[in-house]
């Protein structure tokens, strides 16, 4: 009979902290969402870019790639950005994809430009940089150097 009950406490205990736990993620979960604000940009070509790639402006994280999906009947991807809320970001910004070296994950470089309107919750922009690979830029340099 102790040792049942002894049993009982235990799993009591544990099904309490995995519960407790669960509780956590979900508050973080929750509070993270009202501290980020969507951004959808268009790209024709996307490299290797996935989901939870950083999004930076001038080398410093402000948010990540929450969502890509193509859209039809032309093919464009369409990039859905999780943004911290107290970035602003002007509508004249330029979107670019690049990887910061051979084995860097790609990631959203934002060029911000000087326009005073910014870009609110769920805009869409197309004023985007497709992704460059290293292989497409060695081609056009040779083809350059051949075709002189």
């Amino acid at each position: 009979m102790k040792n049942r009950t002894l049993e009982f406490v235990f799993g009591s205990a544990i099904i309490v902290i995995t519960l407790i736990f669960c509780l956590y993620v979900l508050l973080i979960a929750i509070n993270n969402t009202f501290k980020t604000y969507n951004l959808n940009a268009t790209f024709s070509n996307i490299g290797s870019l996935t989901e939870g790639s950083k999004v930076i402006i001038n080398g410093f994280e402000i948010g990540q790639v929450r969502e890509i999906n193509i859209i039809y009947p032309d093919y464009k991807i369409n990039v859905i950005m999780s943004i911290n809320k107290d970035i602003k970001i002007p509508k004249d910004s330029v979107f670019s994809i690049q990887a910061a070296g051979f084995f860097d994950a790609p990631t959203i470089a934002i060029r911000p430009g000087t326009s005073p309107q910014f870009l609110t919750k769920n805009d869409t922009t197309s004023n985007t940089r497709d992704f460059v690979s290293l292989e497409d830029k060695i081609g056009d340099i040779f083809f350059s150097m051949t075709n002189n």
